[in-house]
């Protein structure tokens, strides 16, 4: 994975004050908190999510997964909130021919709908980092 400037930034280091909450799995109680957060008015929460990559054409916004666990909760992605597309905000961050690209993304969870409408990119994860980013956070 490439990375542009002094590095990626993580939750900690972007701007914005977050609270951490539950850890990413089990998928249903993530779910049902990401459900509680949209409930108590729409609080922005930040996620590390996996986006599938494919060799020849845009990334898929459909099929992300929260964190990197094969039980992972799989979402939607909506970025029509950017302005700038997340393919665009995600270009460079990643080699050609890698499988997927992680990011803590920051959004308004749809439950009805299951998707994160995605209003910004907080950093990009690395690799060996995934594991480690292994909850979720609200805006506090």
């Amino acid at each position: 994975m490439t990375t542009q400037g002094p590095g990626p930034k993580t939750p900690s280091d972007a701007t914005g004050s977050f609270t951490r909450g539950p850890a990413v799995t089990p998928a249903d109680g993530l779910r049902g908190w990401l459900d509680a957060q949209a409930a108590e008015g729409r609080r922005t929460v930040r996620l590390p999510v996996v986006i599938q990559l494919y060799p020849e054409g845009p990334i898929k916004l459909a099929g992300a997964r929260v964190g990197s666990a094969s039980d992972a909760l799989e979402i939607q992605l909506d970025d029509s909130r950017m302005g700038i597309s997340l393919q665009d905000r995600l270009r460079g961050k990643y080699q050609v021919g890698d499988a997927t690209c992680a990011a803590w993304l920051e959004g308004e969870w749809l439950p009805g709908e299951g998707t994160l409408a995605v209003t910004k990119v907080a950093g990009v994860i690395a690799p060996g980092d995934l594991a480690a980013a292994s909850y979720a956070e609200a805006a506090s």
